[in-house]
């Protein structure tokens, strides 16, 4: 028997893949796989178009359902988060009526409508079998981290820019998209159903180039954490497809897991603006804060520390916070800190709407641990699609922007709408006979 999330059923509404004889059309099932594929890997590449097309697909699928031809996503979990996606819209709003002149609270409150695609997006990417949406997905990453690949080399060597960006227009975005993508490569990698492994070394080894050019160290860590994941994974697992089959550290995967993990170690090591982290901190140490962003965040936190105990309830406002804080740097530290935001998700929040906007921020920010740990998944490339797609992201909002962005927004909801109508079905018979996996 095919496992089944606790509290869903195996009714129409639980399996949307039980509904595709209606509302499964050919051209639908094709919109879906490309607005999949185009979601996962065409931000890095081609930027605020990918946005466009997203949302485009998104407000598509949103008038199938008004009209019924698409049937909605009704799993509990789709549910919970959806419920989650609403409360992080409104307490956007909500921080804007508590600082209706900050046109930053307003900017970010009308950014955060693009999350509300996410029912819509769900639904139509469980048109396709939840084994297909995969496929989508990662040959999307392969294909969209190669041909980024591809331009960096021309930015690098003809337009000479020191930090790639590629179409996103910032390097933060552009690594964050790209870290995701290598994820779903090595999952692609070291699944036992999967084949043209080639290509998906191909593209997590595009991947990691790209992310050492754009000079993002924060998205370092998971090329050492997600093959260290996936392989214990496999060893857990015992094997690739969870049927006792073949093991699974056979020759083939024992060289291919090796091999990433030594382009990993190397990209790390390679990275000269990791290595920069220690004579930053020693910098910062001795009270010269100035030229280095590890300094620029410690001046943000101490601001952050002195100004919470008058703030924390209703928040200053966006823009407001970020003018405090320049005066502060200046006062203090003799800093001209210019930014936009306070460098880490919750601070930012808090200070935008207080304790509303953090409280809805902090659930947002890990819905998808929530989920996971509420509901049993169907299977386990969902799960690791979602935890790859959350790691990736926690990290940037730690540190830096993970919301707020029209790349970043739109890609996050569509990787966690598609991780969510892979997670939550059942894989079906593959054509060859070979069944999926069904954790």
């Amino acid at each position: 028997m095919e496992g089944k999330p606790e509290g869903g059923s195996n009714s129409d509404s639980a399996w949307p893949d039980a509904q595709n004889a209606n509302a499964g059309a050919t051209w639908m099932a094709a919109v879906a796989f490309a607005a999949a594929a185009l979601a996962a890997g065409g931000f890095p590449l081609v930027g605020s178009v990918a946005t466009l097309c997203t949302g485009a697909a998104g407000l598509v699928a949103f008038f199938l359902v008004l009209s019924g031809r698409l049937p909605l996503f009704r799993h509990p979990a789709i549910r919970l988060l959806s419920a989650v996606v609403l409360a992080y819209v409104g307490a956007g709003f909500v921080s804007y009526v508590l600082h209706p002149r900050d046109e930053a609270n307003l900017e970010q409150a009308l950014m955060r409508c693009a999350f509300l695609w996410f029912l819509p997006l769900a639904s139509l990417f469980a048109v396709l079998p939840a084994r297909k949406l995969l496929e989508a997905i990662e040959t999307g990453a392969a294909a969209g981290a190669i041909a980024t690949l591809v331009y960096v080399g021309f930015e690098i060597f003809i337009l000479h820019r020191v930090r790639a960006w590629g179409g996103a227009g910032n390097p933060g975005p552009f690594a964050t998209v790209l870290a995701v993508q290598f994820g779903l490569c090595i999952l692609a990698l070291f699944r036992e159903s999967r084949s043209n492994r080639v290509l998906f070394a191909a593209g997590a080894a595009a991947a990691v180039l790209c992310i050492l050019a754009s000079g993002m160290r924060t998205v370092l860590p998971v090329l050492l954490l997600v093959p260290a994941f996936e392989a214990l994974n496999l060893w857990r697992r015992g094997t690739g497809s969870n049927l006792a089959a073949k093991p699974v550290l056979d020759t083939r995967r024992l060289i291919a897991f090796a091999a990433v993990l030594l382009l990993a170690v190397i990209a790390v090591a390679a990275s000269g603006r990791f290595w920069n982290l220690q004579a930053e901190f020693a910098q910062a140490m001795q009270g010269d804060l100035a030229g280095n962003s590890l300094g620029h965040r410690w001046a943000i936190w101490q601001f952050a520390m002195e100004r919470f105990p008058g703030n924390w309830l209703a928040g200053m406002g966006q823009d407001a916070a970020v003018e405090d804080l320049q005066t502060y740097a200046a006062s203090r530290f003799g800093l001209g800190l210019h930014t936009t935001h306070l460098h880490n998700i919750l601070l930012t929040a808090l200070f935008r709407g207080g304790i509303v906007d953090f409280a809805a921020t902090l659930v947002f920010l890990f819905s998808p641990l929530l989920v996971l740990a509420r509901y049993r998944v169907c299977n386990g490339e969902g799960m690791r699609v979602f935890i790859y797609v959350w790691l990736v992201y926690f990290l940037m909002a730690m540190t830096n922007l993970a919301f707020g962005h029209d790349i970043l927004d739109h890609h996050f909801i569509a990787m966690l709408a598609a991780a969510s109508a892979i997670a939550f079905r059942p894989f079906r018979q593959t054509e060859d006979g070979e069944t999926a996996s069904r954790e």
